[in-house]
């Protein structure tokens, strides 16, 4: 059996402890700016607004209510409309669309449904 007589230069428990903690609060830090950048875009309100619109759909075929109405939701208005689409009586068309306070469109959804 061969002896080391050598010592095997590494680091200790606490300088691998040490930088570690140093990275992950690197990482943290990176990780709120990347939340704050899209919580400020128009990507989180939009993301909402999608979110509401299928809400809405589900619950207009849950409840067979096929009508016209405005829905006014925390920051956003929701409108619902059902047209005919072309001559045909049987076939219409769902339309929601939803808008922020300030009147810009963040979300739309196209059915064709049969009543």
């Amino acid at each position: 059996m061969a002896l080391l007589n050598k010592k095997i230069k590494s680091s200790t428990l606490i300088e691998t402890l040490v930088s570690m903690v140093i990275i992950m609060f690197g990482f943290s830090i990176a990780l709120q700016i990347i939340i704050n950048v899209f919580r400020s875009d128009n990507y989180y309100s939009k993301l909402n607004a999608f979110t509401t619109i299928k809400s809405v759909e589900a619950d207009c075929k849950k409840n067979n209510r096929y009508f016209d109405e405005k829905l006014n939701y925390e920051n956003m208005d929701v409108y619902k409309s059902i047209k005919q689409y072309n001559t045909d009586k049987e076939l219409q068309i769902l339309l929601i669309e939803a808008f922020d306070k300030k009147g810009s469109k963040l979300a739309e959804h196209k059915e064709l449904i049969i009543l």
